[in-house]
């Protein structure tokens, strides 16, 4: 599954199934909002390297309170900086719990207890960077550089964990839990 496709799951699996909407209907806009202003925010921010390299001014497609930067302070007035973006968004539309990104761990780890030693100590490696870093690092584009960071080359990693498409998807399987 693509890196935007199991994006959008795990966004649509958080919005519906933990936030008790009681239909799509409920949340697909937030989820379509969610995803068009990241996109945007990506886009602009093209835009205003651009405009810097060639010496011009850059005028935002949105002003700054509606910018994806503002979801990032949002989390700090909530005290929520350990959490994802889509556990605030779902704490303000659905007053459901926040969960941090350790506790998320937690709880998706008590879901997969049949792990290869070796797999499941890189699985644990990946999940540190996420807890540390949050969402963006479960990006499959992610997963070449933890390989190289963990075992130095993708060469030497493949002896360990095997077959590198396998240790792929279940790199992507692995996230269904987290959102669960």
């Amino acid at each position: 599954m693509a890196s935007f496709e199991q994006t959008f799951k795990n966004i649509d699996d958080l919005l519906f199934k933990d936030s008790g909407a009681d239909s799509e209907i409920d949340y697909i806009e937030q989820t379509s909002w969610i995803l068009f202003l990241k996109y945007l925010d990506s886009f602009d921010q093209n835009r205003a390297d651009e405009a810097i390299l060639e010496g011009q001014e850059h005028q935002p497609i949105f002003e700054p309170k509606y910018q994806w930067e503002q979801l990032r302070e949002f989390q700090k007035v909530l005290d929520a900086e350990e959490s994802d973006i889509y556990d605030i968004l779902s704490y303000v539309a659905y007053n459901t719990d926040m969960l941090n990104r350790r506790d998320r761990v937690a709880k998706a780890k008590q879901q997969v207890l049949d792990l290869e030693p070796a797999y499941q100590e890189f699985l644990d490696f990946v999940m540190q960077q996420y807890i540390s870093k949050g969402v963006e690092e479960l990006d499959d584009t992610r997963l070449k550089s933890f390989l190289e960071l963990k075992y130095s080359s993708i060469h030497d990693a493949k002896p360990v964990l095997g077959d590198l498409n396998m240790v792929r998807q279940r790199f992507i399987d692995f996230q269904q839990y987290l959102y669960n």
